[in-house]
């Protein structure tokens, strides 16, 4: 069986495309007429159905950072615990306030590389009304941008 045929038979939206246009993610401004094999039908409904583009994007900022400060907090702990006692024992100030720069650090690259995708994804289609496949592109370029805020040191494992 094809992907696109398996994907096509577990997901049936329950909504038609003049709902989806009309919904409060869309704003309730047409679409321009594009023929069914050429839309690019925007994720809103799925992620956020119901809720609006920046009200779920505040939403989703803190949902994905209090989620990001619990791995990379555990993360640094047993890193902390296993290669760096002896550090923690003689400067534990320091050493407490070194991890929670880089646990504040890595936390927000995670949320702003996962929230500045999907955000930049929505802002394209609800706010700007521009349904072209360079929004994805940008969306990615945006998201991927976000790890200027990583020092250089940790970039290019990052990048694998």
């Amino acid at each position: 069986m094809s992907v696109t045929k398996l994907l096509s038979e577990s997901y049936r939206p329950t909504f038609t495309w003049d709902q989806l246009v009309s919904s409060p993610c869309m704003a309730g401004k047409p679409l321009p007429a594009l023929p069914p094999h050429r839309r690019l039908d925007m994720p809103c409904h799925i992620l956020h159905a119901g809720v609006g583009c920046r009200r779920n994007f505040s939403a989703q900022f803190l949902k994905a950072y209090r989620a990001a400060l619990g791995v990379y907090t555990s993360l640094q702990l047993v890193q902390l615990l296993a290669f760096r006692r002896k550090h923690l024992v003689q400067a534990p100030v320091a050493t407490l306030s070194r991890m929670a720069n880089v646990v504040t650090r890595s936390s927000l690259f995670l949320t702003m590389y996962s929230v500045g995708a999907w955000g930049t994804h929505c802002f394209g289609h609800s706010v700007l009304r521009v349904h072209q496949r360079w929004v994805l592109a940008l969306a990615g370029a945006i998201g991927g941008s976000s790890i200027i805020i990583e020092p250089p040191s940790r970039r290019p494992e990052l990048a694998l």
